[in-house]
């Protein structure tokens, strides 16, 4: 999303430095190489276990960087409970409201800690996050 935002803004630029006849600022395209962001949907199942999806993927954001001429500095990832924190994930701390009501969390790495992270989740091996750092917010405030 963000880096559609810049490009929008790039061409707003562009198109007031025609309108203007002024030279066009200087955008920089690699700053959206700064941050990548990952979203993490945890979803309760009717077993009382939870289904884990990521988007984009682990080996997604692995394979981009690798291509890249610069990994992202910074990984943030949005962690989405819809229907509650589950019990496999009470690492969270949840309290008795973020277990029952949608909620959000948030953790950040820099790309080596991500690295490290993805690779704690691959031995774990069972398709979700690892206890790592990671901030609860209601979605309602």
């Amino acid at each position: 999303m963000a880096k559609i935002h810049m490009q929008w803004l790039k061409k707003k630029a562009e198109a007031a430095a025609k309108r203007t006849g002024r030279s066009v600022p200087v955008v920089r395209d690699d700053i959206d190489q700064l941050c990548a962001v990952q979203k993490v949907e945890i979803i309760k199942n009717d077993q009382g276990g939870c289904i884990t999806t990521y988007a984009p993927t682990n080996e997604q954001i692995a394979s981009c960087a690798a291509n890249a001429a610069r990994p992202p500095k910074f990984i943030t990832r949005y962690v989405f409970f819809n229907f509650g924190v589950p019990p496999i994930y009470d690492w969270t701390n949840p309290n008795h409201i973020q277990r029952n009501e949608s909620t959000v969390g948030v953790q950040q790495f820099t790309y080596s800690g991500w690295l490290k992270q993805i690779e704690a989740e691959r031995v774990a091996g069972d398709g979700h996050i690892s206890p790592y750092h990671l901030d609860l917010i209601l979605e309602n405030d």
